[in-house]
């Protein structure tokens, strides 16, 4: 018996939700595991030749690439203040990169359940 593409396109999609709960921690972290579940996402709809749908790359887009802004402040303020501590707006945008993993974590479990949903005829 051969596995579809299909079914291993649905499987791909609640493996990439661990590395969606990785995007919890902080934005170096985190931001690892959202390159992992994008790269897991693109193989996933990759396999069925199809495009993702909006309400999953959208937040995923997003908070990638707020991650790598933070990260960007992150090292140039640890550059200019070692003893200081967390500047109040870093610690705004961390608060920022959370909400936005809080929400593509949301987005990836959505995506999951509608992929074993039984389809409306």
């Amino acid at each position: 018996m051969a596995i579809s593409k299909g079914s291993i396109s649905r499987v791909l999609l609640f493996v990439a939700l661990p590395a969606l709960v990785l995007g919890l921690f902080d934005p170096l972290e985190g931001g690892m595991g959202l390159l992992l579940a994008i790269a897991i996402y693109a193989i996933a709809y990759g396999l069925i030749r199809s495009k993702p749908p909006k309400t999953l790359w959208i937040p995923l887009a997003a908070t990638f690439g707020f991650a790598l802004v933070t990260i960007a402040v992150a090292v140039m303020v640890a550059e200019t203040s070692q003893a200081e501590g967390l500047p109040f707006y870093l610690m705004v945008m961390i608060a920022i990169y959370e909400l936005g993993a809080v929400i593509t974590l949301i987005a990836g479990i959505h995506t999951a359940y509608r992929s074993v949903k039984p389809k409306a005829v």
